[in-house]
């Protein structure tokens, strides 16, 4: 009966360390995927592959505590340039904050716009998209 219960035990350990493995090794490659959006991403068409804008980052500190501070990632071509880009205000998902979305609000940028989101984990209201837009023109000012 010992016997049965230690090869029972043992053939339980291993599938919990295959299981294991296999969990992180996703977790793993989604994080790699997640980081290198851009790089997976298939632009196929024309006006996709002439746009690789080299991105740039500022981060302003809100006085709103529940904002938390404004990301903004726009064409780094914009800080030599008197040329216009288009804004995307990005509501972050309720409960998440603007780091969640960093890949793909990077790869916008890296098409021509001027992407602000914030880290505000309760966009519902609105109000932080429009601090936000009062933040763009405070900026441009």
């Amino acid at each position: 009966m010992k016997k049965v219960l230690r090869k029972v035990l043992k053939v339980i350990l291993i599938v919990l360390a295959v299981v294991a493995v296999i969990v992180i090794a996703l977790g793993l490659a989604s994080k790699q995927r997640s980081e290198k959006y851009y790089k997976y991403s298939n632009p196929v068409g024309e006006i996709e592959k002439q746009y690789t804008y080299k991105v740039a980052k500022l981060e302003i500190t809100s006085e709103d505590q529940q904002i938390g501070r404004f990301v903004i990632y726009y064409p780094e071509a914009a800080e030599d340039s008197e040329e216009k880009y288009p804004v995307v205000l990005w509501a972050n998902g309720t409960g998440s904050k603007s780091k969640t979305y960093t890949p793909f609000l990077k790869h916008l940028s890296s098409w021509g716009f001027i992407v602000v989101s914030n880290d505000d984990e309760n966009t519902r209201t609105g109000a932080s998209l429009n601090a936000g837009i009062d933040m763009l023109m405070a900026e441009n000012e």
